[in-house]
């Protein structure tokens, strides 16, 4: 399954940067309001409304790195973020 994601950002909002904030349809950001950088470079966590999943923008880890190479299986991915993103999300 797909997620169904649209970005609906107004044309007037978007930034030359792809890493800007935007607006999507089908996610709801609840990253925890006072680590919102603002600038998009920064950790963020999304909850899918058409899936029971979270999105989550962090920085990419090696496995090997934090000795998980095995439990890190093909196709998924390793990331890092603040605790606080986590133990703070919105409700």
């Amino acid at each position: 399954m797909k997620y169904k994601i649209k970005n609906v950002t107004p044309e007037s909002m978007t930034c030359l940067v792809s890493s800007c904030h935007g607006i999507y349809k089908g996610l709801r950001e609840i990253t925890p309001q006072e680590m919102d950088c603002g600038i998009g470079l920064c950790p963020i966590i999304y909850r899918s409304e058409g899936k029971e999943v979270y999105l989550i923008v962090g920085k990419l880890v090696n496995p090997s790195e934090a000795g998980l190479e095995k439990k890190v299986g093909e196709g998924e991915a390793l990331i890092e973020v603040p605790r606080k993103l986590i133990d703070e999300m919105k409700k």
